[in-house]
């Protein structure tokens, strides 16, 4: 027996109808799905988009501040192994008032009191015979100090090469005072080093730090310097007869009234140098602040025993990067005179007691660095103490 179905009742055909119902209300997206669906993949692409950049920003900013550690770092070393290989460091000493109350003086800076520079063993102020963009409006020295360095290649071939006549005197034949102002034997000649913060937007061409270390340099003679040349210009001898770098370079000579004879200095007091020349930044990206201090000296930054030389500037002193010498009392030898007396304490106050030591702080700032803007604050400060292997002036118990 045959089953009769009517049109539309066939199970097939049901099923049929019903996908292309199914099909015919699933044919798009109204445009209110559409926008929303926008914004909605909007705000997530934006939002990974912003986390990508920050994460960015922050690798950038800490591959910044890593670099300038890692430079600040480098300086500090090498001014670190200057220091160590110092004869002499300039620090503070101590002189009488009219008074007769003691008061610390800047062996770096001359002082209105001291009209006769070296009188009654005071610092000459080592500034005072240097260039003057050393002291400009945008220089702060820090540092000073004498370091014994290696003769230039070309003088140590002048040594060899007149081996025969290096020591003889002008009455004897082969004499040459130019040969006889190298010092041939030791092999060996002093340095005057200066380090500042320098604070100027170009020294050579712009800087991106706030502010710089720069090194200042006077050599006894150049690396092309030649018999002919002689001694680089405005050097003198900081220990020949009667000069010591405590009152370098008008030396310890007096007359009868006491009174120091000036006549024996032979250091240029012009510009030897300029600012572009032996005048080399050691690194860039230290921090600086222009506070103003309202006292003559900017106490509380150095440990017990140790004083800032440059903390005699005034409102020109910086936090950023100061140096603390090792200061102290000693005494002369039983018997000795008041000359000597006064030249020993003198010694002893200006940084060159048993062991020379120095205290360098500096402060670095990445502002300015990649991904970091100038007038952000990046900062981190760094310190460390150094003995100096010097002998000159060290005294003993």
């Amino acid at each position: 027996m045959k089953l009769k179905h009517t049109p539309g009742s066939h199970p097939i055909s049901n099923l049929l109808l019903r996908f292309l119902v199914t099909r015919s209300d699933r044919g798009g997206f109204t445009l209110i799905e559409l926008l929303v669906s926008m914004i909605i993949s909007s705000l997530v692409v934006s939002g990974l988009l912003y986390l990508v950049v920050e994460i960015m920003g922050a690798n950038q900013r800490d591959a910044s501040r890593s670099d300038t550690q890692r430079d600040l770092q480098m300086a500090m070393d090498y001014i670190a192994r200057d220091v160590r290989e110092a004869t002499y460091v300039y620090g503070v000493t101590q002189v009488k008032k009219a008074d007769g109350t003691l008061d610390k003086e800047s062996c770096l800076y001359a002082y209105p009191d001291a009209l006769v520079r070296g009188q009654s063993s005071k610092c000459t102020g080592l500034l005072s015979f240097l260039p003057p963009f050393l002291t400009s409006t945008t220089n702060i020295p820090v540092l000073a100090f004498w370091k014994p360095e290696s003769l230039p290649s070309t003088m140590r071939s002048a040594c060899k090469t007149n081996a025969q006549n290096v020591g003889k005197s002008s009455n004897e034949t082969g004499y040459n005072a130019a040969l006889n102002a190298i010092p041939c034997v030791s092999q060996q000649m002093y340095t005057l080093v200066v380090y500042s913060l320098n604070t100027a937007s170009a020294v050579g061409f712009n800087w991106r730090g706030k502010a710089r270390i720069t090194r200042y340099q006077l050599p006894n003679f150049s690396e092309s310097a030649v018999i002919a040349t002689g001694i680089y210009p405005g050097w003198a001898a900081p220990i020949a007869k009667d000069k010591r770098p405590l009152t370098w370079p008008v030396g310890d000579k007096t007359d009868s009234a006491t009174n120091v004879v000036t006549t024996n200095v032979n250091v240029q007091n012009g510009v030897p140098d300029t600012a572009s020349t032996l005048n080399t930044v050691l690194t860039d990206f230290v921090d600086y602040e222009t506070d103003t201090v309202s006292t003559t000296y900017q106490e509380g930054y150095c440990p017990s025993g140790f004083d800032s030389p440059s903390g005699f500037s005034g409102a020109r002193f910086n936090s950023a990067f100061y140096v603390c010498v090792r200061s102290g009392s000693a005494s002369a030898p039983i018997g000795a005179s008041a000359a000597t007396t006064g030249v020993t304490q003198a010694a002893a106050a200006a940084g060159q007691g048993l062991n020379p030591e120095v205290n360098i702080v500096m402060r670095g700032n990445a502002a300015g660095q990649g991904g970091i803007p100038l007038s952000g604050d990046v900062s981190f400060q760094m310190e460390t103490r150094v003995l100096s292997r010097g002998v000159y002036g060290k005294l003993s118990n």
